[in-house]
């Protein structure tokens, strides 16, 4: 999503805030709890700059960034299209819940609450990777934060086309709400 101009530098999600106030006039969180009321948290990172360029007196490049931030503070998904052709997407979620027990639940994929279950292909060194029956595959790789938490980084890979890209991450919307409540019993 990186738009570059001669007087711009690359979009950049994590800008100092005082910079963020002084360009925009509004603080950081200002901003995502408008998208929040807006259920920006459903739409693509596209959506969400042209919807912040219609709707406020944004730039391109700040409503791009503003956007970009929204999407990495709120976990949200991103897709990238690969040199074949085939779509990536990525989203990440974090769980403050110790490590093995998020690990153990991830990896039993029979009690996930999705008919389209996968097959485990590998499960080691803080890596689990899935093989879908669409010839897709998907890698959840587990981060330790400071402070204890577990952020979950999902890349769900070989996507045939983009409009494949809305579906998958419904799909690990619904897998990651169903491991959550797992984790609350």
């Amino acid at each position: 999503m990186a738009l570059f101009k001669r007087d711009l530098p690359p979009i950049d999600p994590n800008i100092e805030a005082d910079k963020v106030v002084k360009e925009t006039g509004h603080q950081r969180e200002e901003w995502f709890a408008l998208l929040d009321e807006q259920q920006a948290f459903i739409w693509t990172p596209k959506q969400i700059s042209v919807w912040l360029k219609k709707r406020t007196k944004l730039g391109e490049w700040w409503a791009e960034s503003i956007g970009l931030a929204y999407v990495e503070a709120r976990g949200l998904a991103k897709t990238s299209q690969q040199a074949t052709g085939r779509f990536t997407f990525t989203m990440k979620r974090e769980f403050q819940v110790e490590m093995s027990r998020l690990y153990t639940v991830i990896n039993d994929v029979q009690s996930w609450v999705v008919f389209d279950r996968p097959r485990v292909l590998t499960a080691k060194g803080g890596k689990i990777s899935f093989a879908f029956d669409d010839k897709t595959r998907a890698h959840i790789h587990f981060v330790v934060k400071d402070g204890g938490a577990i952020v979950l980084q999902i890349q769900h890979e070989l996507i045939p086309t983009e409009a494949g890209i809305k579906p998958r991450d419904l799909y690990w919307r619904e897998v990651l709400a169903g491991v959550q409540r797992r984790l609350e019993i």
